[in-house]
């Protein structure tokens, strides 16, 4: 019995997730494998708000989500991938130039 087709690539991507160990880009090293990190932590936050969003659609039928609470979610989605791309775009240089000592 092997993985339902639409898990596989949330299943691919908690691997790769977990395969780049503590992601803390606040503490980023330099070169591609922290803009590696940065892009795989908007990608998640992506797929949340996306979530939120359906969720959103499916509340117009189901009693027990409330609009109150998914605008409140995806509010902080919003500013959570605005903090990332800031972040990402600010310290690019640091990671993609090489400075001779």
């Amino acid at each position: 019995m092997g993985i339902p087709a639409y898990k596989k690539p949330f299943a691919w991507a908690g691997k790769f997730l977990g395969s780049l160990g503590p992601v803390n880009p606040l503490n980023a090293r330099t070169g591609a494998a922290e803009q590696l990190e940065l892009e795989a932590l908007i990608s998640a936050v992506t797929g949340k708000s996306l979530l939120w969003k359906t969720l959103a659609l499916v509340s117009r039928t189901e009693p027990r989500i409330t609009q109150e609470q998914l605008t409140v979610l995806q509010e902080r989605a919003a500013a959570q991938l605005r903090e990332l791309e800031g972040l990402l775009l600010r310290t690019a240089p640091e990671r993609f130039t090489h400075n001779e000592a």
